[in-house]
């Protein structure tokens, strides 16, 4: 029964990990969609990504044909925790350890490209591995 327990309890967590990272990138894009029409100028002025709660780097970069922001996500990584060697259920080792322990940082980035056409975004779109 516990280890049932466990499971679910796990799996929720893990649901809304992912759940909290999608919304966030939903609001994102519902945030970016008002920019479309509007001038490069206007964006670089209005656009604060770091009051919507987002780390950036650097200026937003512009080219005549594109108006780039950077997003950065940090990822802690754990280092060196083994896994308990008792399955959950039928099939590999679970790691249920969740204490914090020796770890290290990865920045993750999202770049945020604003497509232009004589200066006015035309679409928006996302790369990178943080989006």
């Amino acid at each position: 029964m516990q280890k049932i327990l466990l499971s679910l309890i796990l799996g929720i967590s893990l649901t809304a990990c992912a759940t909290i990272n999608s919304t966030k990138s939903r609001q994102l894009d519902q945030q970016l969609q008002q920019y479309i029409g509007q001038s490069a100028k206007s964006i670089r002025k209005d656009l604060d990504l770091t009051a919507l709660g987002f780390k950036t780097s650097k200026v937003p970069l512009q080219t005549e044909k594109r108006l780039s922001y950077t997003v950065l996500r940090t990822i802690e990584l754990p280092l060196g925790t083994p896994a308990i060697q008792q399955s959950v259920s039928i099939g590999a080792p679970v790691r249920l350890a969740t204490a914090p322990g020796p770890g290290y940082q990865v920045e993750m980035s999202c770049q945020i490209h604003f497509q232009l056409e004589q200066g006015i975004a035309q679409s928006v779109q996302y790369s990178g591995r943080a989006c």
